[in-house]
Formats: structure tokens, sequence, C-alpha cells
């Protein structure tokens, strides 16, 4: 939190809790987004994860013992 620009960021402390949540920014700032934004931009990030695991799998088909299947 302390570099420019910042890795992480405190979340809005939750009712009955003691401690802060944070939650990191490596794919951005998700949490300063409009909730159906950050909805929209959770399902692209898993899309393309699911995306690349189709991929790797369809390597591994090519090139047995590569990615590790």
């Amino acid at each position: 939190m302390q570099r420019e620009p910042p890795l992480a960021r405190v979340l809005a402390r939750q009712p009955g809790t003691k401690e802060s949540r944070y939650a990191h920014l490596l794919a951005g700032d998700l949490w300063g987004e409009e909730p159906r934004r950050r909805l929209r931009r959770f399902r692209a990030i898993r899309e393309d994860a699911e995306r690349i695991a189709r991929l790797e799998e369809e390597m591994a088909e090519l090139r047995p013992g590569a990615f590790g299947h």
C-alpha cells in the first residue's frame, strides 16, 4: 500500500468485525468500481482463466508431458 501504484487496499470494515480486511490490486482496483462493472471484470477474468486452461489441455494433447498433464 506504500508503493506507487499500490498493490493492496483496505476494504470497508464489516459490522461486528475487529480487524480490517485487505484486497490485492494486481488485476486493478476492482473494489473501487461500481458493482455491475466489477462483476463484469470478475467474469472476464474467470473466462480468461478457463480459456487458458482449455488451451493448455489442447497443447498437452499435442505435446505429451507439457504443462504437467
